[in-house]
């Protein structure tokens, strides 16, 4: 073999290079594990309760949290301490160790959708056209069902509404500089695009900024061009409540001043009587009012004062045979204070307070025109922050309802881009929590005149945030120098997470969730014991097979087996990619194919060692015949796994990043590595042995009429394309990638029996609709998915949904708070809205089709035949026909959830890579045959080539299979459903190769010869 040296040496700076990355994550490990130790020591000094418990997961709940500071506190401590041989902290070591995926540490996967409609309204300059705003509205309805962007969807809907050349008259007032008013559309469009990407670009740098900060070891981030689809992953983090607020605040800071009770007192009297009104039908209100049930109130008096209102407000449970409504019911008005001594009566920032669970419906009340009408033009209702206990830290159930003072404009007085730094600190006197912040020179000045004003006046000053106001301070003083700080309510974690977001800056354009998916640890585990267990038993399994069917010669694979491994896993740690439980998949699928190339060369090598050649002259000709049908095998898998990689998502992209990096190494190593072996034993005078007892009686002399029954086939072929029919009437189990919803992984007590359609009557009365109720892994674990409130917008609707499923559930969990029940029973949650549901399954029909035509144009280059082209989408149609069937069919009898969701789309996509595995060896036998074989008919030739490969076949099916019986036995349940299709399609590949994409070409094109373009020797 030429190049040898160059060989030799890539191999070993591979192992050198491999070997070095991967050790960073040993040193890491047993670092963490000398400080867990550490960590436990010192609670069992410390904590008598701790001393007999030798696994700290068993510790009660309050000495886990406090064992859980203690060794976060070890590790901060040592961040800069060495822990490697060549020098490396324990910071550095991290960032070079491998990354695990969420799937199996645990943590938050997030998709954000950045929205274009706030920068299509301030280019419009607040534009409240009715045209423009319907074409907003119609162009989001319309994102769920189109590929388009939203720029485009938008023009089409108001090209509908106003035609043509309109787009200058509504951009060009606030953009000037850039749209003339006679600008045409195309002009337009071009200056409205080019601000959105800017807008998409910023709003990403900005969230990266955030999450740099956010203290997530090896958090990531990433950008899809030009679909403004922003995919984040925390590892580590279990407080999703806390993610989102984190990542979808807008950071739109404002200082405003606020009405206080005393300047609202006749308009307040006189919006209560409208409320009254209204409610008692004596007041005509063309609002649609939302349907509630308010609290049955009567107010002891009527005197129409404000006083009366408030006293109405703390006697909402006072009852008359006339009801008397009033706002008293949703809103709990806060009384005047008046000093004894000095007189002076105090006004509070707050009108009042409101239960979280009203705030919705009181703004819809309030915003009514019957009621707002007798309101200050310039008044604007924002909630604060709900107060905690001092004793438990827990927020409370109300908020404070604030009158923010506009004076008309939608611009305060003074704007977050004022502020230059925040961080986190604490108060002096109370030790409490703020945040300290520094404003530019000119903020400065603003604040120096607006506290002036406030002290002068006790004008409050709110400090609104996401139209959230976080506090309302009085002045004491005018401040000069631009410091000021935010107090509230804040535990250590919101005011850092608060400073973090200030002082990234505020969101170009607001991106919001339409994916989440959040793993515990206890689901990190088991994915990683399934994945190990079924990754050392298949590299077992084929390490025997290797030396069983092959002698000697097994040895050469399994080396170049073992530094597959080793350089995948090692190139996954230099790249920072990250190996997720569809990764581990991936190595499984790497070990099965990557003897597939030492099978494909080895079985040539037979052949010609049959034939009666030399040793040597056989190796030789083994391998050089080989390598067509190697690389054809290699090409279509890595095109299929290219295609996965682009249209796929999270764990997704990990297999088909894995499965990349596999396929690229198997060359070198199933091709290059084991001839550089084989001829090191050779020079050794050391013949390498390729037949045993069992693989010469296997097949041999072969000679089975495939041709003969091709009819029959067809026929099979025919049930087949009728049954892939079928099931698509018969329907799927979609995952909830595809249809949209919300996913909870909940854990039941052990050991208790567990009514399964109980669990769906108790959920259904909670929810208000079926849910979808499927047993994963163990017997006391639910996989429970709804759709309820899926296309609400609210910030807390995830909150809310959450605490339905445990109302739902609650008679399950009789002695288990909401908060331990979200803590310790649910494992994991995914939530997926229609827009990326709809988006996902276009994705997956599109990866399918192009995989297919892209591989039908390949096959064509490589044969120069049509026919073969043709063969070629016959036989992968029938392969995910069959698959389809099967998921259709057998949905509701197999003991293990059947889906349609990404990894089923993975698995059809490498079942269409692999079945070309075995087809193109058939195809390339047939063409050597139809040149070499002359006056022979093509029925012969197609027998002979099929007959002559069928070790091959058999083979190579036979690795991948065994590899992914053992996956779907032991790897676990978020692998299973990938790998119960990945056995059908190994099957049906098989199957389609020999007796379908073959024999067609017998019937294709009669009178053509099969071989006129000769470009293989194999």
């Amino acid at each position: 073999m030429q190049l040898k040296g160059m060989v030799r040496f890539f191999t070993i700076l591979l192992i050198i290079y491999s070997v070095f990355l991967l050790s960073f994550t040993w040193f890491v490990n047993r670092h963490e594990s000398k400080m867990e130790a550490q960590a436990q020591q010192f609670m069992n000094a410390t904590y008598g309760d701790a001393k007999n418990i030798t696994d700290p997961n068993d510790y009660p709940e309050n000495l886990k949290v406090i064992y859980k500071n203690r060794v976060t506190q070890l590790l901060d401590s040592t961040k800069d301490t060495k822990i490697t041989w060549f020098g490396h902290s324990y910071r550095k070591a991290q960032e070079s160790e491998l990354n695990l995926g969420l799937d199996l540490q645990g943590g938050v996967n997030v998709t954000m959708e950045v929205d274009l409609t706030g920068l299509l309204r301030s280019m419009s300059n607040n534009s409240r056209d009715e045209s423009f705003n319907t074409a907003l509205e119609n162009a989001n309805k319309q994102k769920a069902n189109s590929d388009a962007d939203f720029i485009t969807l938008f023009y089409e809907e108001y090209k509908k509404l106003v035609g043509e050349e309109k787009l200058a008259g509504l951009f060009s007032a606030a953009n000037q500089d850039q749209i003339e008013i006679s600008a045409n559309d195309t002009k337009v469009l071009e200056v409205v695009r080019k601000e959105a990407g800017e807008a998409v670009n910023r709003t990403f740098r900005v969230l990266r900024s955030r999450i740099d900060q956010f203290g997530v070891a090896q958090p990531n981030i990433n950008l899809e061009e030009g679909k403004g689809i922003i995919t984040v992953e925390l590892p580590g983090i279990d407080d999703e409540e806390r993610v989102r607020k984190y990542l979808q605040a807008s950071a739109n800071l404002q200082f405003w001043e606020v009405y206080n009770i005393s300047e609202l007192d006749a308009s307040l009297v006189n919006a209560d009587q409208a409320f009254n009104d209204i409610m008692n039908g004596t007041s005509i209100q063309s609002d649609s009012i939302i349907e509630i049930n308010p609290v049955d109130t009567t107010s002891k008096t009527k005197s129409g004062k404000l006083s009366d209102i408030i006293a109405g407000s703390k006697n909402s449970s006072d009852t008359t045979a006339k009801k008397k409504r009033s706002l008293g019911e949703y809103l709990q008005f806060v009384s005047l204070y008046q000093n004894p001594t000095t007189g002076k009566v105090s006004y509070p920032a707050a009108l009042g307070y409101v239960r979280i669970k009203d705030t919705a419906t009181l703004r819809g009340f309030l915003n009514l025109d019957g009621i707002i009408g007798k309101l200050p033009a310039d008044l604007r209702f924002y909630y604060g922050i709900p107060e905690r206990d001092a004793t438990t830290g827990k927020a409370n159930d109300f908020v404070p309802i604030y009158a923010i003072k506009t004076y008309g404009s939608d611009k305060a007085p003074l704007e977050g881009d004022a502020v230059t730094s925040a961080n986190q600190d604490y108060e002096q006197i109370t030790g409490n929590p703020i945040v300290e912040m520094s404003m530019s020179p000119k903020g400065g000045s603003d604040w120096a005149i607006l506290t002036e004003k406030s002290a002068q006046k006790s004008i409050p000053i709110a400090i609104v945030l996401d139209d959230v106001v976080y506090s309302a301070p009085v002045a004491d003083e005018k401040i000069e120098g631009g410091r000021s700080q935010i107090r509230g309510n804040f535990t250590v974690e919101e005011a850092q997470d608060l400073a973090n977001i200030l002082k990234a800056g505020k969101l170009p354009a607001p991106a919001k969730i339409v994916h989440e998916e959040v793993v515990g640890p206890t689901l990190g585990a088991e994915a990683i014991d399934g994945g190990l267990k079924a990754f050392s038993i298949s590299f077992i399994v084929i390490f025997l097979l290797m030396l069983v069917y092959y002698n000697t010669s097994g040895w050469v694979a399994n080396i170049a087996l073992i530094l597959n491994l080793l350089f995948t896993v090692g190139v996954l740690a230099g790249l920072g990619a990250t190996l997720t439980a569809p990764g581990i998949a991936g190595l499984v699928l790497t070990i099965g194919m990557a003897v597939d190339t030492n099978v494909i060369i080895y079985e040539r090598i037979k052949e010609e060692l049959t034939k009666g050649k030399g040793y040597q002259l056989a190796i030789n000709d083994g391998y050089r015949r080989s390598l067509p049908p190697v690389l054809d095998a290699h090409v279509t898998t890595l095109l299929t796994a290219i295609i996965l990689f682009y249209f796929g998502l999270g764990p997704v992209k990990g297999f088909a990043t894995t499965q990349i990096i596999g396929i690229l190494l198997s060359l070198f190593c199933g091709i290059l590595v084991s001839r550089w072996v084989s001829d090191w034993f050779t020079g050794k005078k050391h013949h390498l042995q390729y037949f045993t007892i069992i693989s010469k009686s296997i097949f041999k002399h072969a000679s089975y009429k495939f041709i003969e029954y091709r009819k029959y086939a067809y026929g099979i072929s025919i049930v087949v394309l009728l049954l892939g029919v079928a099931a698509i009437f018969n329907g799927f189990h979609e995952g909830v990638e595809f249809k949209g919803g919300r996913s909870y992984v909940v854990q039941f007590e052990k050991g208790k029996s567990l009514d399964v359609e109980q669990v769906r009557k108790d959920l259904e009365k909670s929810f208000g609709e079926n849910p979808i109720i499927k047993t994963i892994g163990l017997e006391n674990q639910l996989d429970i998915t709804t759709s309820f409130l899926i296309n609400d917008p609210n910030l807390g609707v995830d909150e809310t949904v959450q605490r339905k499923l445990y109302e739902g559930l609650k008679y399950h969990f009789p002695t288990i708070s909401y908060e331990v029940f979200v803590s310790d029973y649910k494992l994991g949650s995914k939530k997926v809205l229609p827009t990326i549901s709809d988006d996902l399954k276009s994705g997956a029909k599109w990866a399918t089709f192009w995989s297919i035509l892209i591989i039908s144009i390949y096959i064509f280059v490589r044969f120069r035949d049509w026919r073969y082209s043709l063969g070629t989408i016959v036989a992968l149609l029938h392969d995910v026909l069959v698959t389809l069937a099967a998921f259709s069919f057998l949905k509701d009898i197999v003991p293990f959830p059947l889906e349609l969701d990404q990894h089923f789309i993975a698995a059809v996509l490498t079942v269409i890579g692999f079945s070309m595995n075995d087809t193109v060896i058939v195809f390339d036998r047939i063409r050597e045959y139809s040149r070499n074989l002359k006056g022979v008919s093509k029925e012969n030739i197609i027998n002979r080539a099929i007959n002559d490969t069928l070790s091959r076949t058999i083979m190579t099916s036979l690795t991948v299979f065994l590899t992914i019986l053992i996956l779907f036995i032991f790897g676990g349940e978020v692998t299973r459903g990938f790998a119960f299709a990945m056995l059908i399609g190994v099957v049906t590949g098989t199957y389609s190769s020999i007796f379908v994409a073959a024999p067609i070409l017998v019937d294709l094109a009669k009178n053509k010869p099969l071989g006129d373009v000769a470009s293989s020797n194999s």
